[in-house]
């Protein structure tokens, strides 16, 4: 999971692993003299993933000029994935990209190229996609140093349309909920029909 969403950063890795195990080091001052584990506790492993991830997506209010529509405009894209992975009935395959079509304005389209010369967000690069600098048009995943934040896997999977994300945005709580579950149907473990 460390490695994963270190985005093959080396910086950001490093980050991950001094973070984990001053976190580790914390916890034994609170064990005193009981038997020292080797092994990092699970809740300090995820308290220091989550701790990098959120640091990870702070630091983007602190770009020049578009720092903080970029937080809201990330913000706004792993609220929808954490919904589609959490509100819907359990699925094969989460949401983790956005894809764009030539109607993308020219303020979004800035804000993912900024997110991509950043580090925020990466073009699906694939051998049926191989374009790497699409443009005003593609598809693109969050970085994975954001999963953790929204409680997400760090891999790469489908893609929903921006406007669908965006529209999902300006929906109430009650709204996105019904939305959500409306496009997705559970699937029966066994045919309806059949007798046992």
């Amino acid at each position: 999971m460390a490695i994963r969403c270190a985005d093959g950063n080396p910086r950001r890795l490093i980050r991950i692993f001094n973070t984990l195990l001053m976190l580790r080091t914390n916890e034994q001052r609170k064990m005193h003299k009981q038997r020292k584990a080797s092994v990092i506790p699970y809740r300090v492993q995820t308290n220091a993933m989550l701790s990098q991830s959120a640091s990870t997506l702070n630091q983007v209010r602190s770009l020049p000029v578009v720092g903080y529509k970029l937080h809201e405009f990330l913000c706004m894209l792993g609220n929808y994935m954490h919904a589609d992975i959490y509100e819907k009935p359990i699925g094969t395959d989460q949401i983790s990209s956005i894809e764009l079509d030539d109607d993308v304005s020219d303020e979004e389209w800035e804000l993912i190229k900024k997110g991509v010369g950043e580090g925020f967000l990466y073009p699906n690069i694939s051998s049926g996609n191989p374009d790497e600098v699409p443009w005003r048009k593609g598809t693109f995943h969050l970085t994975y140093a954001l999963a953790p934040h929204f409680f997400l896997l760090p891999r790469r999977g489908k893609s929903a349309k921006l406007g669908k994300i965006k529209m999902f945005q300006e929906m109430s709580k009650k709204e996105q909920k019904a939305f959500v579950k409306s496009g997705h149907r559970q699937l029966s473990l066994f045919d309806e029909g059949g007798k046992l």
